[in-house]
């Protein structure tokens, strides 16, 4: 494998032409000899010029990349990168050089996106110079992932018909992260149970209060005026909890599949599951800006305070795969939990609390009544630059049926899917 790598890149490096280049040659060729062998001076001379054409547009390219061999352009990614979006771009700065007349700067972004579970999606783009100094580049992911890709400038002339490698090869790994989804119905908090994660059990010994002397600023409300009175001095409670901590939610992200491999349904289940997630905690936060979460999946917990905390949860969703059912890692007990999960988690009735309340969001696979199936396209051909694997014609459709929360509300959102 390593020196098949090689041997492309050398030829990568090496062969002159576009395909309308290769075309190109081969009839001039074709033209130079058969006028050549039957003394047709016409057909000799187009070939001849066609030729002659295509070594001046080579020699001149390839001065030019001698003089820019360790140009290393500068490579912009920035605001993030997500998926199933139409206007991320990536910005190629090529400061102040310019390509002779009859040239012009092209960029190419090859790689491997990790979809799921032995499933890796191939990709190219390429895009030309549209402005002095700098190429910008639309990409498209249909599904969010960690991609492996390669950048590479060329230099071709404007007839399209050669190619030159310039400069020095860039490798990155870009996290291609779920989107919030647009036009989502926000999430109503309908009592004020729903605005603690942990709501007090007076009767319950772990909330009892803690004693201590009145100190100014005391609210009235929490001074123990029984014991105050037996001793004769103000005494304060002080509850063992935070006062933070009743804005503290508790949020389960259930990425839980038995199967061993991911098919193209599975994955873009899980990915609606993700983007749901992060519109949610957008959604509260921006109502409620004073909310924290405690965020928890299969293989982390990570605490969010703000919209940064969020972008970096963003990014960490990206590396999220479906595994198999487990038990989600060990947190302090909650009354209130707020469950993401997919179609695919058979498991899930079987982790109910029924001590807490629960409110539940759920994919599901279409039921009988169409009007509320959300359709979603895994690689639309409007914007595909994918190259599809084998793996994409897997088949492993949800299993049916409808989940409902013992206690809280349950939201449940029909997928279609299909490829293209």
């Amino acid at each position: 494998m390593d020196f098949l790598a090689k041997a492309l890149n050398f030829l990568d490096r090496a062969y002159p032409f576009t395909a309308a280049g290769g075309l190109l040659a081969a009839a001039a060729l074709y033209l130079l000899g058969f006028g050549f062998g039957s003394n047709n001076l016409i057909a000799f001379v187009l070939g001849a010029l066609a030729l002659l054409l295509l070594a001046i547009l080579i020699v001149d390219a390839r001065l030019q990349a001698f003089r820019l061999h360790q140009l290393e352009p500068a490579w912009e990614s920035a605001g993030g990168i997500y998926a199933r979006l139409i206007d991320v771009t990536q910005t190629i700065h090529l400061g102040e050089i310019r390509p002779h007349y009859f040239y012009r700067f092209h960029f190419l972004i090859s790689g491997e996106l990790r979809a799921g579970r032995e499933a890796t999606l191939r990709f190219s783009e390429e895009a030309a110079g549209s402005r002095e100094g700098a190429i910008d580049m639309p990409l498209y992911f249909p599904v969010s992932g960690v991609a492996r890709v390669r950048g590479r400038l060329y230099l071709k002339d404007v007839f399209g018909l050669t190619r030159t490698r310039v400069g020095l090869e860039q490798e990155r790994v870009l996290h291609v992260r779920p989107p919030a989804l647009p036009g989502k119905p926000a999430f109503s908090f309908q009592n004020t149970a729903s605005l603690e994660s942990v709501k007090r059990a007076r009767a319950s010994d772990e909330e009892k209060y803690y004693m201590r002397e009145y100190q100014p600023g005391d609210r009235l409300k929490d001074i123990n005026w029984k014991a105050s009175f037996k001793i004769n001095e103000l005494i304060t409670r002080i509850s063992p909890r935070s006062p933070d901590e009743s804005k503290l939610l508790h949020v389960e992200l259930r990425n839980f599949n038995p199967a061993d491999r991911d098919s193209p349904e599975a994955i873009m289940h899980l990915n609606y599951a993700k983007s749901w997630l992060v519109s949610f905690l957008y959604q509260v936060k921006r109502e409620h800006p004073d909310f924290q979460f405690r965020v928890v999946s299969a293989d982390w917990v990570e605490s969010i305070v703000s919209d940064s905390d969020i972008e970096r949860l963003s990014h960490h969703l990206a590396e999220l795969d479906f595994v198999k059912p487990r038990a989600l890692p060990a947190t302090q007990p909650v009354q209130e939990r707020f469950v993401f999960t997919t179609a695919y988690d058979v498991q899930l009735t079987q982790n109910f609390d029924r001590g807490a309340t629960l409110h539940l969001f759920r994919t599901t696979a279409p039921g009988a009544d169409r009007t509320k199936v959300r359709a979603v396209r895994f690689m639309p051909v409007e914007y595909a630059n994918a190259w599809p694997a084998p793996w994409i014609f897997r088949r492993a459709s949800p299993p049916p049926g409808a989940v409902s929360s013992p206690r809280g509300r349950t939201f449940e959102e029909p997928l279609s899917v299909t490829l293209f």
